[in-house]
């Protein structure tokens, strides 16, 4: 899944971060240049179109007339908006009270929109399952977990830290399998929490054979996932893809052909970070790295820019500082505000040791859910995209 699973981009075109604000971790900051008027503004649909009572749900807006200013709200509540370009938009669903639907509303220099009943609030599956060519499937939510789709992009800082031929890497997995009460997810703490005691999730023994490939697209770009064979389980895998092969706050389908199995918005991706502190947890090389300070008292680690997606996953990897031997791994989860801070009870626990090593891999993550149209199971989605740097503990 991740641990220890290295890489960091090249610094060429570097800020005054050392951070390449160009490629790598940042967006790109492409501006449309067009002597066209915008056309009038209008919300064609929302994808998805529902989601759980708890919020957290990625949502891609599309339309026209949209332009950078654009603000948008469900139900009354403002959201944070990621402007994709004058068709697209990207929002985080707040939550709410009980099960309900509410009116979606963009407001753009153009003036204001209102999609009624835009919005589905479920915590049973999707109210209103669609095949996708406007007939309805007849099936009925099971609520168990039918199967995974992951999307991981990571960059590291110091690629010669960890032996590493490549800066970047880019993967996307995923698993099928008969219903079950367990969840893919369990390992990642609940909002708002740290800890250093997890168990990496394996819900069933049983995979589903889906036939030989399975396709993730988004707009133009089309990742071919090969059937293999992972820890037992038939898996679907896509490794060493490109740059560009990970499409910036965009939803991902996953048709698998041979199966029947059409899963529009199967994982939602995110943008990416200009800066970290402390700084020196982005040294690029092996005689520069594992020097950024992390203090055991309630240490703060911190990213920018903020707020571009619903949750942050920082992780800690800790090692012996004489032999290197693996001491534990800190996981902490929290809203994407800029910092999180690592409580002193774990890193002063006694289990980690002045000077111990650490990897620090800073992910933004976004987990969706997708019904599946063949028996109604849910197949859990999450994306990561992570910075990974390294640094050591200190008094």
């Amino acid at each position: 899944m991740f641990l220890t699973t290295l890489l960091l981009p090249l610094l060429i075109g570097c800020d005054e971060f050392g951070l390449d604000k160009r490629a790598w971790l940042s967006d790109s900051g492409e501006v449309i240049d067009s002597a066209e008027p915008l056309p009038a503004l209008r919300i064609e649909r929302l994808d998805p179109d529902w989601g759980l009572t708890s919020g957290g749900t990625a949502v891609t807006i599309t339309g026209a007339g949209f332009d950078s200013s654009a603000s948008v709200s469900f139900g009354g509540s403002d959201l944070t908006v990621s402007y994709i370009n004058e068709y697209t938009l990207a929002v985080t669903t707040p939550s709410a009270a009980v099960e309900t639907t509410v009116d979606v509303t963009v407001r753009s220099e153009l003036g204001e929109v209102v999609l009624e009943d835009g919005f589905a609030y479920s915590n049973s599956g999707d109210p209103d399952p669609d095949t996708g060519d406007g007939t309805e499937t007849g099936v009925t939510p099971t609520g168990l977990v039918g199967g995974m789709v992951e999307f991981w992009y990571q960059a590291y800082f110091c690629a010669e830290c960890f032996g590493l031929t490549s800066q970047l890497q880019i993967s996307a997995t995923a698993t099928f399998h008969p219903g079950v009460t367990g969840s893919w997810m369990d390992w990642i703490p609940a909002r708002g929490s740290c800890t250093d005691s997890y168990v990496l999730p394996s819900p069933t023994s049983t995979a589903t054979d889906m036939g030989e490939w399975a396709y993730f697209t988004s707009g133009a770009s089309s990742i071919a996932m090969h059937r293999t064979t992972q820890k037992g389980l038939t898996s679907y895998l896509a490794e060493g893809l490109a740059q560009d092969d990970y499409v910036k706050n965009a939803a991902y389908d996953l048709d698998l052909t041979e199966a029947g199995l059409a899963l529009p918005g199967v994982v939602q991706t995110t943008t990416g970070f200009d800066d970290f502190s402390p700084i020196e947890i982005a040294q690029t090389t092996l005689q520069q790295s594992f020097s950024a300070p992390i203090s055991a008292n309630n240490a703060t680690l911190g990213w920018a820019p903020s707020g571009t997606a619903a949750d942050m996953l920082l992780v800690l990897e800790m090692f012996h500082p004489e032999n290197g031997a693996a001491l534990g791994v800190i996981l902490c989860r929290d809203t994407d505000t800029g910092s999180i801070t690592v409580p002193s009870s774990l890193l002063l626990s006694g289990a980690y040791f002045v000077d111990s090593p650490m990897v620090i891999s800073f992910y933004r993550i976004i987990l969706t859910e997708t019904i599946s149209p063949l028996d109604g199971s849910t197949i859990q989605g999450a994306t990561f995209f992570g910075g990974i740097g390294t640094g050591k503990l200190v008094p």
